[in-house]
């Protein structure tokens, strides 16, 4: 999905979770400096939601629209 969604666009920032291996994949550069329009955690961290959410908060598109994806075998 992370695949079709950076082909679909290169400006609207895209927020990834639970992808073993976002670098090897091709979908960042790194996951200290991902470059680009997408970005994410590698592993479902309860405990950082929070700061998901300040990473919401903090972009600079006001008022926008949400959305989450999730591969059915994660059961999100």
């Amino acid at each position: 999905m992370i695949a079709s969604l950076q082909q679909a666009t290169r400006t609207i920032p895209i927020v990834f979770v639970f992808i073993v291996d976002p670098v090897g994949a091709g979908f960042v550069e790194s996951m200290a400096h991902p470059g680009g329009n997408i970005t994410g955690f590698s592993s479902f961290e309860y405990s950082m939601s929070g700061k998901w959410l300040d990473l919401l908060n903090g972009s600079p598109q006001q008022g926008g629209l949400l959305a989450t994806f999730c591969e059915a075998w994660a059961r999100c």
